[in-house]
């Protein structure tokens, strides 16, 4: 994010629960990447209007779209060269959420996902229908998939801490990740890194 959008985003959402900003290789200019805490919980009953937790307003989508371009970066900072995300949209009460830019927004989902840094039950980001509603479990799956991506790369990191520097001919132990969450298997990159236990 620009800084404008950075400042938009606290304005809206209030302060990230983590940020930081890096200077891209094209840019002279700093951009700014902060992570939200996603909603993966809403329930039907939520859905009523007055209740931000199940309306898809300007919130919810900047919350999403913010959290896709901090865990690209994140991935980009621990070595991977993923594909860069369509812009984001500058969300306020006078925009719609049309389906072309809701559509962008899952394709931006895709992108994170595509990466590999998944749980074994992360869900695919559901495809949109033109013209019908978007249920709610639609958004929670891609906050879900948000979250996982978090997760796992917050592990990458952790296990890349412990185990310091590889060498050729080096044995090595793979780390097991220590979560507050039932035993999970991470998958990095396509292959099992290793196995999550109750932390």
């Amino acid at each position: 994010m620009t800084y404008a959008q950075y400042l938009h985003a606290v304005e809206i959402l209030g302060q990230p629960v983590e940020s930081f900003t890096a200077i891209p290789r094209d840019t002279a200019d700093p951009m700014y990447f902060a992570w939200w805490n996603p909603v993966v919980d809403r329930v039907l009953s939520d859905c009523v209007y007055g209740n931000p937790k199940g309306c898809l307003d300007a919130a919810v989508l900047t919350r999403i779209e913010a959290n896709s371009d901090y865990l690209l970066q994140r991935a980009k900072q621990i070595g991977y060269a993923p594909q860069d995300l369509y812009p984001m949209e500058e969300w306020d009460r006078t925009k719609y959420a049309l389906w072309n830019k809701l559509e962008v927004i899952r394709t931006n989902i895709s992108i994170v996902r595509s990466q590999g840094f998944l749980d074994v039950a992360t869900p695919e980001p559901p495809v949109l229908v033109a013209k019908a509603a978007i249920p709610y479990t639609t958004i929670n799956d891609w906050e879900q998939v948000l979250l996982d991506t978090k997760l796992c790369i917050d592990g990458a990191e952790n296990i890349m801490r412990i185990c310091g520097t590889f060498y050729a001919g080096d044995d090595y132990v793979l780390q097991t990740i220590r979560w507050s969450q039932p035993a999970q298997t991470m998958i990095l990159g396509g292959g099992t890194l290793g196995t999550t236990a109750l932390g």
